[in-house]
């Protein structure tokens, strides 16, 4: 998390904590999730090796549906763009593009 957060403020050029501590409501939601999204995908190309395809304990087992790893990433990808651009000081943003931004984005293609 602390190299995400980096991450953002190299890219926001402030400090995401200023915007945390004095900026409204939905500047702090918006750099906690450009921060949230960074750190996903700082992780993503371990998670491909690490998240297995079926668990089994004992009696119980568990598979899970193929992931579009590429899909998530562009999502992600997005996530950190949007918020990036909502989070600026005095930027307006109506939650419509944040709605479109996140509707229609299918993880799992065979689900």
């Amino acid at each position: 998390m602390i190299k995400a957060y980096y991450s953002i403020q190299n890219k926001l050029g402030v400090l995401p904590l200023a915007t945390l501590e004095n900026g409204t409501p939905y500047e702090k939601l918006m750099v906690v999730d450009a921060i949230e999204a960074a750190a996903a995908l700082m992780i993503l190309p371990t998670l491909q090796v690490r998240v297995a395809k079926t668990e089994t304990s004992g009696t119980n087992s568990y598979t899970r549906q193929n992931i579009d790893w590429d899909k998530l990433k562009e999502y992600l990808q997005s996530v950190v763009a949007e918020s990036l651009a909502a989070a600026q000081p005095g930027t307006s943003t109506t939650v419509d593009s944040l709605f479109i931004a996140t509707t229609g984005t299918s993880l799992f293609p065979d689900g």
